[in-house]
């Protein structure tokens, strides 16, 4: 069984209802999702999108 069934219910969501964050970038987010058959999302936040990524120094 394992995440195939999340996976499909994922997949059968409307691309606005979900979102990813990731500290991959966008390429690799991307690719992953593709290999295991899952749309990109309207909404996918990766490293290429913000200055700061984990961890972040200042805040400790």
């Amino acid at each position: 069984m394992g995440i195939q069934p999340d996976l499909i219910l994922v997949a059968s969501l409307p691309l606005e209802s979900w979102a990813i964050v990731t500290s991959g970038n966008y390429a690799i987010a991307t690719n992953r999702l593709r290999h295991v058959g899952l749309p990109i999302p309207q909404i996918l936040i990766t490293t290429d999108d913000v200055s700061d990524y984990k961890p972040i120094q200042k805040a400790m």
